[in-house]
């Protein structure tokens, strides 16, 4: 989708609206949208505090990303095939961060984005690739700004389970 972006979380950490951290009760609602099985391969790509890893089932198998001090692993390095992926990504990478993700995830994945970053060129994008959007919600957090911010479920070799059109209706002038 993007390209000659620097595909690095490390500018990331200069945009102070790409580290947000999560509410416990927002990534346990987020993780239980899943129906995660025992020995599934679960990567938490933007650790941050630990809210969604620390919560994935001890059943899964855990893996994770974090560019910073000790851990030092940018998600973009990570070529590991995993069943699933659940966390809130820095939203300024979103378009580097779906195309990593349809690479490495074979089941499916679920991330929090800002409402207005749930466009018709990346439901189309998640769409072309196999994945279908299986589940939304709407969630308001205090802190965040005061907009509003989306959870999308994806599943590969779904459909998305709403109506999705893309049309223009009325003069094109």
């Amino acid at each position: 989708m993007s390209k000659n972006i620097s595909k690095s979380l490390k500018h990331s950490l200069e945009n102070p609206n790409d580290i947000i951290y999560t509410p416990k009760e927002l990534a346990i609602n987020c993780i239980n949208s899943f129906e995660l099985k025992t020995h599934d391969i679960v990567l938490d790509p933007f650790f941050g505090n630990g809210i969604f890893f620390n919560n994935y089932p001890d059943y899964v198998n855990k893996q994770l990303c974090e560019i910073e001090p000790p851990f030092n692993k940018d998600f973009f390095d990570f070529n590991q095939q995993v069943d699933w992926i659940i966390s809130n990504p820095p939203f300024s990478k979103i378009n580097d961060v779906l195309e990593h993700t349809i690479q490495i995830a074979n089941k499916g994945f679920g991330y929090i984005l800002a409402a207005h970053n749930l466009t018709e060129k990346r439901v189309k994008f998640i769409n072309n690739n196999n994945f279908g959007i299986t589940g939304f919600a709407f969630y308001w957090v205090k802190e965040w700004f005061g907009f509003p911010v989306i959870f999308i479920k994806c599943e590969k070799n779904k459909n998305n389970n709403f109506l999705f059109e893309s049309k223009n209706y009325g003069s094109t002038n």
